[in-house]
């Protein structure tokens, strides 16, 4: 029977670009929320061919989002940038960022090997800010051809290389 790992929650990563417009990305870590859950969002179309008896489902693409409920903490990087998306109402351009996911499967053998990775355009949407309850919710969604690859974090930090 192989080795089974179970999947840590602690040991996958969202970041976010705080400073989407700078020439340096400043990434950090999605930490204080409590959801954690990549929607694919698979869209189909059905063709109804003459040859067959019942309609055929293709899949057409992805488009996936995760929606975050994070507790508000004022000084949490994170934090102090979703909540300038909200008190800005940014929409367009300036509701787009950068996000990365680093995923705790390792995408080659031995200790080297960095771990699975995908860098993607993001769009942040503010859904609600709850005061009383301490949390704002937002959904982020991908945007445009993501780039698969490989990440180290290091301190915090992590290092992306797109796949060749």
């Amino acid at each position: 029977m192989p080795d089974l790992e179970r999947v840590k929650k602690y040991q996958n990563y969202l970041f976010l670009n705080i400073t989407p417009k700078a020439e340096t990305p400043s990434w950090k870590r999605v930490g204080t929320a409590t959801d954690f859950a990549a929607a694919m969002n698979g869209e189909t179309e059905t063709f109804d061919y003459i040859a067959d008896e019942s309609p055929t489902t293709e899949l057409k693409t992805y488009k996936p989002t995760i929606a975050q409920t994070q507790t508000a903490y004022i000084g949490d990087p994170i934090f102090d940038y979703v909540f300038d998306l909200y008190n800005r109402r940014a929409t367009g351009s300036d509701a787009v960022g950068q996000g990365m996911l680093v995923y705790q499967q390792k995408a080659g053998m031995g200790d080297d090997a960095g771990n699975v990775a995908v860098l993607f355009d993001a769009l942040i949407t503010i859904d609600t800010y709850d005061i009383v309850a301490g949390t704002i919710t937002y959904t982020i969604e991908w945007r445009g051809t993501p780039v698969n690859g490989t990440a180290k974090v290091v301190g915090g930090e992590p290092a992306f290389t797109a796949a060749a």
